[in-house]
């Protein structure tokens, strides 16, 4: 993990740090992001953009496949690359990120 750049959590179990791993880029690559205003909450149910609920919030996602799928819907705008802004939600690849959203593919 430190050769990719990926940060350990404190207190992290072996299921999560393989799940790190696979998913997130380094974390100094993530990216924080608000939602343009009235996106369809129905047309993008199964989709990571879901993950996004409060539209006034700006978010901080890791560099992985699933932001890179938020990122391309173009319904949210990047404010800064790097480290999460003092204010932003932290969101994280789910756990059930292949489950939920048919393994990334849509």
């Amino acid at each position: 993990m430190k050769d990719k750049g990926v940060s350990v959590p404190e207190g992290a179990d072996v299921a999560m740090l393989e799940h790190r791993l696979k998913y997130h880029g380094a974390d100094l690559d993530g990216y924080n992001v608000s939602l343009y205003r009235g996106w369809s909450d129905v047309k993008y149910a199964g989709h990571p953009l879901s993950l996004l609920v409060d539209r006034k919030a700006m978010f901080w996602l890791p560099a992985s496949d699933m932001t890179d799928m938020i990122i391309r819907t173009k319904m949210v705008k990047v404010m800064k690359r790097g480290l999460p802004l003092n204010n932003a939600v932290v969101i994280d690849v789910p756990i059930d990120y292949e489950a939920r959203f048919n393994g990334g593919i849509n």
